[in-house]
């Protein structure tokens, strides 16, 4: 099982169907207690054909049981063996009775979301780590690339993006595969903005930057008024408080 995030709320899950009828019955299984809202469930065989595509909710968070009812039947119809289903709602959500060895690997998959969760609060830490020990002139360098007009694609400014990132960052949060590796940072950045790898490399650049823009707005709000960078430096060394611009210095 694969879970791919894009950071829009958005979770797509790609199973892999194995021929096991037990193993289709599970891939439903835990498609249904994942219920992630507007998680778009995708069933592929092993030469990637897709077999199912389904969204278990609507644009409006409003849950559709009858489409995991119908995807479940679909794949029992042309099975040798007929699978014992009971389907309940409870609390308006589908909750499927779990026999007991499925359910052990059902505990897995939550243990490895909780996991991948776990990764992406990390990712962000380290890119916001990155920005904001940027000086100044280099977050607005770094805004300037996505304000321009210059008729580059939004891959090319994220590549000039993570070119000046990289160069900033040397080795940080214990990530040395950053200091001489521009694609690790491309990557990096990719994964915390909610974008993905993959389409990045194939040139399917389906995503927007608009976290990364009001990350460094954040960033540049939260500085002003609280003088220069090399005056926030000197403070720091010194323990001193800067005192904001628009008041007299004491």
């Amino acid at each position: 099982v694969a879970v791919m995030y894009d950071f829009n709320n958005v979770v797509t899950l790609y199973f892999m169907v194995n021929p096991s009828w037990k193993m289709k019955a599970l891939d439903y299984l835990i498609c249904a207690k994942l219920k992630i809202p507007g998680g778009i469930l995708e069933f592929s065989n092993s030469k990637g054909d897709d077999l199912y595509k389904m969204r278990t909710f609507d644009d409006n968070g409003i849950k559709r049981p009858a489409n995991l009812e119908k995807v479940m039947n679909a794949f029992l119809k042309n099975s040798k063996k007929t699978y014992n289903k009971r389907v309940e709602a409870v609390d308006d959500d589908v909750v499927p009775q779990v026999p007991l060895p499925f359910q052990q690997l059902i505990n897995q998959i939550d243990l490895q979301i909780v996991s991948i969760k776990a990764k992406m609060a990390m990712d962000e830490n380290i890119i916001k780590e990155v920005l904001e020990n940027l000086e100044d002139n280099k977050l607005k360098e770094l805004k300037e690339v996505f304000e321009l007009r210059d008729g580059k694609t939004t891959g090319d400014k994220l590549a000039s993006v993570a070119d000046i990132l990289w160069k900033e960052v040397g080795i940080i949060n214990g990530n040395p595969h950053l200091k001489n590796n521009r694609i690790a940072m491309v990557e990096l950045l990719l994964e915390v903005f909610g974008r993905n790898y993959h389409k990045f490399k194939s040139g399917n650049l389906t995503y927007s930057l608009e976290g990364f823009i009001k990350e460094i707005d954040a960033i540049e709000n939260l500085r002003k008024g609280q003088g220069t960078a090399f005056e926030r430096q000197n403070a720091a060394e010194n323990q001193e408080v800067v005192a904001p611009r628009s008041c007299p210095l004491m």
